[in-house]
């Protein structure tokens, strides 16, 4: 028969187990699992390399994107890479010193998810549809201005792009 002493300290082992364990899983679980616990919402669920993906729940909302302070211009380039810049025509109350409040998320294809306030132009060409976009967020007023300072820092990237190419 296991003596008194034997079963405290089995029980006290198995204790200090359990909470090194509990421990453990709250200091490395997380943020978002911090938040949903916090909250009471459920929390993500982690799978597996081997594990097949469980498709996330169809929902009519849209993927939530933080929408930016400004209007950036995003140039997408031929190798995938892109650049991205804001010009002051069209944020008049922009100033460089500011925070750029600017973010630019893609989904799981490599497309930008807009939030409204991004221009995309593919290849350093400034297409029609860029043109018009340009023409309504600046105005009639303001749309040369804008459209030529947009041109020239998109002539600006391609020289330093073609210019890192050729450093290579």
């Amino acid at each position: 028969m296991v003596n008194r002493k034997s079963m405290v300290f089995i029980l006290t082992a198995a204790f200090i187990f359990l909470a090194s364990g509990s421990v453990y899983y709250y200091f490395t679980m997380d943020k978002e699992e911090h938040t949903s616990v916090k909250e009471g919402l459920p929390s993500p669920v982690h799978q597996s390399a081997n594990s097949t993906p469980v498709p996330p729940e169809e929902s009519s909302d849209p993927v939530p994107v933080q929408e930016n302070k400004y209007y950036v211009i995003y140039i997408r380039q031929d190798n995938g890479a892109g650049s991205s810049f804001v010009p002051e025509t069209l944020n008049p109350d922009f100033s460089n010193s500011s925070d750029f409040n600017v973010r630019i998320s893609f989904d799981d294809d490599g497309n930008i998810i807009n939030d409204g306030k991004i221009i995309e132009i593919d290849h350093f060409e400034i297409s029609d549809e860029n043109k018009e976009t340009i023409k309504k967020i600046s105005g009639e007023d303001h749309y040369d201005e804008a459209l030529k300072e947009i041109e020239e820092r998109v002539l600006e990237a391609k020289k330093d792009q073609e210019e890192s190419k050729s450093s290579e």
